[in-house]
Formats: C-alpha cells, structure tokens, sequence
C-alpha cells in the first residue's frame, strides 16, 4: 500500500529542507513590497491558452445546413397534418346562475 504524506510531514520535510538550505550559505534577499520579479511590470501578462498550433478543421456547415432543413421540412409537415385533423372539444354550457347544464361537442 502506497504511504500517503501527512501535512506534518510535508511542514518537517519543508523545514529540514530550508535548515539545509541556511547551513549551506544560503540567504534570502528581502524585496520591498509591491515590486514584480518580470523583467517589464507595465506590460501586461498574456495567458498562454493555446500553446500549439490550431489545427486543420473540417467545414460542417453544409452538412448542419442539411439536417436543419429535414427538420424544417418534417415540423412543416406535422403543422399541415394538425392543420387539417381539427378535434372537436367538449365545452360545457353554462346557466344564467355559472352552473353547467350539460356538454356539448364544438369543432
């Protein structure tokens, strides 16, 4: 079973790590605030989102341009089909007094 690290040990290996680092000579140079490590702080950082080259696509417009008209064509069609199957409803028909006095059928 792989060991997974716990935070403790991470803080005491980090800390050996930076004891070594004093031991050898090392030092930490002290930056005022506010000031950039980049060569040219005005400019402004540009992300790198497309780091390789755009590639060769195929056009899908004429087949998409196809499909919708097969589907502009079969909604046509449904709309002529209820067009002419017109369903008679039931509607109620009411008394002087809003009570219902019995059911006709209209088309």
């Amino acid at each position: 079973m792989k060991h997974i690290t716990t935070k403790a040990e991470k803080r005491a290996s980090l800390s050996a790590e930076i004891e070594q680092f004093f031991a050898n000579g090392g030092k930490v140079d002290e930056v005022q605030q506010g000031v950039s490590g980049r060569d040219n702080p005005e400019q402004a950082l540009l992300p790198v989102l497309f780091g390789e080259k755009a590639m060769k696509r195929t056009d899908a417009r004429p087949a998409l341009k196809a499909i919708d008209e097969r589907k502009h064509k079969a909604q046509e069609k449904r709309a002529l089909e209820k067009s002419k199957i017109k369903k008679a409803k039931k509607v109620p028909v009411y008394d002087d007094f809003g009570e219902i006095l019995r059911w006709v059928w209209e088309e």
